[in-house]
């Protein structure tokens, strides 16, 4: 029985999974700091097809400067995913204004308020400042020495930049049972 107890409270490492993402997840991508989504590709005539979400508009692009210089967008879905947790936890961080809130798509239809439909789309910078407000603004009281509580089950911001970028990390369990991360080839590169 108390081996069970001591489980309990043995974190270990965070959960890093690698996102599972569908085809229209990956339509979806920023470029420049605007939002689009691929309409069609044209691989022969090197042409990209996409819809300009900010501009309302069908836009064109050179299909390999696009992809060199595209990042992805992510839902609110995988967001919580990265960042192990519940989406309606992140989805209160953005209606109470603790951060910016990302780019929001309409679709169409209204809810019971009156509102339209949106979806949230995220890109690697506001996963970011996700991730940097989780780490100064812990859950429950401040410790007696005033520091804040990082959450538990956080990853570290190398591991959710290996996440965002689909690198491996690799863990070495030291002999107090602690997971550190060891140098890998591809990050060095």
């Amino acid at each position: 029985m108390a081996d069970k107890a001591h489980r309990k409270y043995d974190i270990g490492p965070p959960n890093l999974r690698p996102l599972d993402r569908s085809a229209v997840q990956k339509s979806y991508f920023f470029l420049e700091g605007k939002l689009y989504k691929t309409l069609r590709q044209d691989r022969p005539r090197d042409i990209l097809t996409a819809w300009d979400f900010e501009g309302d508009r069908i836009a064109d692009f050179v299909l390999s400067d696009a992809k060199k210089k595209m990042k992805n967008a992510y839902d609110t879905v995988e967001v919580a995913q990265l960042l192990n947790r519940h989406r309606a936890r992140i989805q209160g961080y953005v209606s109470r204004g603790d951060i910016n809130s990302p780019i929001r798509i309409h679709h169409k239809g209204m809810n019971s308020k009156g509102t339209p439909f949106s979806r949230m789309k995220w890109s690697e910078d506001d996963i970011l400042a996700l991730h940097e407000f989780m780490l100064t603004n812990g859950s429950g009281r401040p410790r007696k020495d005033g520091t804040m509580y990082a959450g538990a089950r956080l990853p570290t911001r190398k591991e959710l930049l290996a996440l965002l970028r689909q690198q491996t990390m690799f863990y070495m369990r030291t002999e107090s049972g602690d997971y550190i991360p060891v140098w890998s080839a591809n990050n060095e590169v």
